[in-house]
């Protein structure tokens, strides 16, 4: 713990997965989650942007937007969507 009036520096928890996809991740800001930005971490969920008791309102316009179906990740973990909708516009 830092001594009281100590200047420490901000640590971000870790985004490389998120960033992997960063265009990806920022039009999934603005289109699924409906922001203008977040911070988004790669231990982050869907979970993490509301407060209902299922992921069903983003899954489903996950699903209207880029034609994914992510209601399998239970988890709603932001490292794992971003990553299925970008392998699945590679097959496509």
């Amino acid at each position: 713990m830092p001594r009281p009036g100590a200047n420490v520096p901000i640590e971000f928890a870790p985004s490389e997965k998120v960033h992997a996809h960063s265009e990806l991740t920022d039009d999934f800001i603005r289109r699924v989650l409906g922001l203008d930005w977040a911070f988004i971490a790669d231990q982050s969920s869907l979970w993490d942007f509301h407060e209902g008791e299922t992921n069903e309102i983003f899954n489903a316009r996950i699903r209207e937007t880029y034609g994914v179906d992510v209601s399998d990740v239970e988890s709603g973990d932001l490292a794992t969507i971003p990553d299925r909708i970008a392998s699945q516009r590679r097959t496509q």
